[in-house]
This record gives C-alpha cells, structure tokens and sequence, in this order.
C-alpha cells in the first residue's frame, strides 16, 4: 500500500498562554500543501519495522510512524505487523509537520491494511496520544484552525486557489527549544489579536487570507536562529510582503495566485541568498491542497 504524505503550513499561529499541563495554548490555522513524503505499508506475520534513507530520520520507536503502528498494533492483539518504507522529501525538523503526517498516513492506511475499521473518533484519539499536530492530518480537511494544544480541530474552507514557495533554511529547529523561549521572550510576542472572530470561510480573494499572516513564534526563532530573519528580509527586498514562518521554523513562505509567479520569486530569491549572508536552503513550490486530497 502506497500513501502520500502531505506537508503543512501554519497560515496562522498565536501562542494564547500556558496550559496547567505545561503545554501552550494556541490557535492555528493549517493548510495542507503538496509537497508530500511517500509511505509504503507491507503486510507481515507480526512486529513493526521501518526502513528509510532519509538523514536524521530514527529507525525505531520514536519515529513517528512506528508510535502510530505500536498503537494500532493493540487493536490486532499482536495477530498482524508491518513492514513501512519511508520515503522523505519534506525536510525534517522544518516546521511543515513531516513527522506528524506520516503518523497520522500510518494510522490511515494500517486502518485499511489491517481492516481494522476504527471510526475516525479513534483514530484522533490515537492522533492526539501521538501528538498535536497530528489530529490535523488525521482529519481529512484541507484548512482547519487548530485550538488548545493545536489538537482540537475546526475544519475552514479556504476556497481562494494559491501556491506557496516554501524556503528551508539548513538549520533544524527543535519545536520544544522555541516555546521553552516563549516566557522570556514574552514582551516580543505582540499578535494582531483576531479575538473570537475565527473566520472560517474564505472564498475569494487571496489577499484575505494574507491578512490572516501571523506567527507569535517567528520572533523568537529570528532571535535564536537568525539566518530565518535574514531568509525573511532577502524575501521582502525582492518585493514580496505576503512571507511568514511555519510552525517553530526554520521554514519561511510566501503565498502567490499561480504557479508561475511563484517560479519567478523562487529564481529570484536563489540569485540573491548567497549576497544576503542567508546561506543555503531548499526550495519548494507547492499548491495548496483541498479536502478532497487522499492519501
């Protein structure tokens, strides 16, 4: 069995305070993009294994995909195993939720290949014992906003067609590092409050959900990790306003109506980087996924 494993994008995100279990609150607005891993599940007798050539990936139970396998493995009573195959081209420790999409995939398709027949209560259930990110992808919106911990899921329409070039600055960002920075940092953390307005219908044009733009994380990770700040200033000297950062970072997007201009802004930035002192980076131009996309 063969399933795509998208990445994501926080078009939003507001640390709203400290949880009494230690963790933030937020809210986040994620969307789906296609730049997508690729998960290969085969039946075996029993036990979980994992193979992948991908640096930087663990080959056992904290990889994600073997948590999310261990968990449906109950459900067999140790009757059934898997062999996975991950093949990686989201970057790893980037801010686009790789490894939580390629748990909730594992929870999907071992669904399916185990014919286990969870109802999709359970499977978020079994998403959020994972982690927080992962209900989203386990939900099968395109956009949803993400509240509490990121892992209570309000699925949003954003019918406004766009694509997204997606820039990866070479420095790993650990997610738990920049919260732990958060109360120190607090006085940087100024979001442009929506309130209890949570727009969740967006049809026309892009502009309004450029207006959404926001990462309360992004100016303590600029602090931390300054080649994001200087990847985010090459990005708005070359003209483009609409750029925020995913997630904890490192990665940086920016959202354009086509393709193409999407294309040009990546050529351009390619030939600028090195003279800015933002150093090397990957780069994506990746279409934003509605919640028709199957995995």
């Amino acid at each position: 069995m063969r399933i795509k494993s998208p990445a994501k994008i926080n078009l939003r995100l507001e640390v709203l305070g400290r949880r009494p279990d230690g963790y933030h609150e937020i809210r986040t607005l994620f969307q789906l993009v296609d730049l997508c891993d690729e998960i290969i599940l085969e039946q075996a007798p029993r036990g979980v294994s994992i193979s992948t050539s991908a640096a930087g990936v663990p080959r056992d139970g904290t990889n994600l995909c073997v948590a999310a396998a261990r968990r449906l493995e109950r459900f067999t009573r140790g009757r059934q195993g898997v062999r996975i195959f991950l093949k990686k081209r989201i970057p790893v420790a980037a801010g686009l939720g790789g490894a939580s999409s390629n748990a909730a995939s594992t929870l999907l398709g071992l669904n399916r290949l185990w014919n286990l027949r969870l109802p999709r209560k359970v499977l978020n259930e079994e998403a959020r014992a994972i982690g927080a990110d992962v209900p989203f992808f386990v939900s099968g919106c395109g956009s949803a906003w993400g509240l509490a911990r990121g892992d209570r899921i309000v699925p949003a329409d954003l019918r406004a067609p766009f694509w997204a070039l997606i820039v990866t600055p070479s420095v790993p960002v650990r997610t738990d590092m920049i919260y732990s920075y958060i109360g120190s940092m607090g006085p940087f953390l100024t979001s442009p409050v929506l309130g209890a307005r949570m727009p969740r219908k967006i049809l026309q044009p892009l502009s309004d959900i450029i207006q959404l733009l926001h990462n309360d994380l992004q100016k303590v990770t600029v602090v931390l990790k300054p080649v994001v700040g200087r990847l985010i200033h090459c990005l708005r000297s070359i003209g483009v306003q609409s750029v925020c950062m995913s997630g904890s970072g490192p990665s940086v997007f920016a959202l354009f109506t086509s393709k193409e201009e999407a294309v040009r802004t990546r050529d351009r930035l390619r030939s600028q980087l090195g003279s800015q002192g933002a150093g090397p980076a990957r780069f994506f131009v990746a279409k934003a996924l509605g919640s028709s996309f199957c995995r």
